[in-house]
């Protein structure tokens, strides 16, 4: 059985607001390695959180689906993206680089700003855009003190 730590209830969280394949999960999570979330996924599938399907009739694509078993375990998703949040503005109140946080913390920022645990604000000056996204002018980048994502149909609400 998989602990849902914080990339594990993370994943449980956008999958329930229908950011569901790979692909958008990858957006979401730009830090992540895909196969890192795709043994991420396998993992909370054959822990019985997650089933997947095949979608679409010429363009096919795989979707994760929460299961009964997925949705009975979001109050405790969301208690560990909240204590997630709390670790983040603490560790930004101290000034510490996003460089030096844990991994894991660091992995899961894009959706704490996105479910709007944490605001970019607090993180910018911290160096997230310039390390997390390795430098340059990329999708996500603070520009003109905006956080500038297209999430595409992943910004559902909570």
């Amino acid at each position: 059985m998989v602990s849902l730590g914080y990339l594990e209830s993370s994943i449980l969280m956008a999958v329930s607001s229908g950011v569901n394949t790979l692909d958008e999960l990858s957006s979401l999570f730009k830090g992540v390695d895909p196969s890192v979330l795709e043994s991420k996924l396998r993992s909370l599938e054959a822990s019985g959180y997650l089933r997947s399907e095949v979608k679409g009739f010429i363009f096919k694509k795989k979707v994760f689906l929460l299961t009964d078993k997925g949705v009975s375990a979001l109050d405790e998703a969301k208690k560990n993206i909240e204590k997630a949040s709390i670790e983040a503005r603490k560790l930004a109140r101290e000034g510490r680089p996003v460089s030096e946080w844990p991994l894991e913390l660091a992995m899961i920022l894009p959706l704490l700003v996105w479910l709007g645990f944490i605001s970019m604000a607090t993180i910018a000056p911290l160096g997230y855009s310039e390390e997390y996204y390795g430098g340059g002018q990329e999708e996500g980048d603070v520009e003109g003190g905006e956080f500038d994502v297209d999430f595409g149909d992943a910004g559902a609400e909570f």
